[in-house]
């Protein structure tokens, strides 16, 4: 009974359901643990660059959340919404570039 609901709302089976379902809980629990621990380093550091880290990724979070609700509703793919679809990794870039520079400063601070 379940499986056939599954079946007709999301075009899946029971299975690849549970496989889903179990990879979007693991990211938001990794998403969870990397927040906290950067907002943790970000109080004890007052870096600028930790700062840049938190709301690099914050922004990726938001600006996937967009991107995923355009594709869904576009039929044709013009340049916003290619550039759209790109914003998030851009914001990982930067994100990534923060996090180097923060490692960087730490351990040029530490050592």
């Amino acid at each position: 009974m379940f499986a056939e609901i599954i079946k007709n709302m999301y075009g899946v089976t029971l299975e690849e359901f549970a496989v889903m379902m179990i990879d979007s809980i693991t990211y938001l629990i990794a998403l969870l643990i990397v927040i906290f621990s950067l907002t943790k380093l970000l109080k004890a550091t007052q870096s600028k660059n930790a700062k840049g880290v938190l709301l690099s990724l914050f922004a990726a979070i938001v600006s996937s959340f967009v991107g995923v609700t355009i594709a869904e509703n576009s039929e044709s793919f013009g340049i916003v919404e290619i550039i759209t679809l790109l914003i998030p990794s851009v914001f990982t870039l930067v994100s990534a570039v923060c996090f180097y520079r923060l490692s960087k400063e730490l351990v040029l601070k530490y050592s």
